[in-house]
This record gives C-alpha cells, sequence and structure tokens, in this order.
C-alpha cells in the first residue's frame, strides 16, 4: 500500500513538473502579460493573478533566454529528485530503527 502510494506521489509530482514546464502555455501567458502591461483596464486583483501566473514560470526555466533547453534540463533534474526522494522516504518506511536510552536520560523531556 505504502508503495503504491508513493509511486502515485512521484506520478503527480512528475505531471505538476510537466505543467510548470510547458512552453506554449509560459508564451501565451507573457503574450497576455506583454500586452496587458500598460493597460489600465485590468483591475489589481487580475492583474496581480497575471504576474503570479508569469512568474510561475521563472523557477521552471522559462524566463531564461535558452529557455527551451534550460526548462528541459530543469525538468529532469527535477523528476529525479523525486524518484531519489521516493526512494529515501521507503527506505525510512523500511526501516524498523530503534531508539535505546540509558538510565541517565530517564526524567529528561
Amino acid at each position: 500500500m505504502r508503495r503504491s502510494s508513493a509511486q502515485i506521489e512521484r506520478l503527480i509530482k512528475d505531471f505538476v513538473i510537466e505543467c510548470g514546464t510547458r512552453e506554449d502555455v509560459f508564451r501565451l501567458v507573457d503574450v497576455v502579460y506583454q500586452s496587458l502591461e500598460d493597460d489600465i483596464a485590468l483591475d489589481p486583483e487580475r492583474r496581480k493573478l497575471l504576474t503570479k501566473e508569469r512568474r510561475h514560470y521563472a523557477p521552471n526555466g522559462l524566463m531564461l533566454s535558452d529557455a527551451e533547453v534550460e526548462a528541459s534540463r530543469l525538468a529532469s533534474i527535477r523528476k529525479r529528485i523525486n524518484v531519489i526522494e521516493s526512494q529515501f522516504l521507503r527506505n525510512l518506511d523500511e526501516e524498523n530503527l530503534c531508539l535505546a536510552y540509558s538510565r541517565r536520560t530517564q526524567g529528561c523531556p
């Protein structure tokens, strides 16, 4: 059960990474941002949402000059980190760790 849960969690994280590195969606958000940058017709709440959505793609490498190469590289690195993280968590789950306390520590919080 835990393995299935960990595998599903890893798949969901990979999907989120894929969504965050979609260059076509970023280009669309960026075009809207650039066209509305000087437009005062947007209310502050929508302007803030658009700015946050555009900034969401920055950590994924899509705002870099060589965005396509960097974004795919960052995505593969993040996926590798997800695999390592799930392996680490699986190892923790399988470990039967027992802590033995001596008499000296009795009464300590």
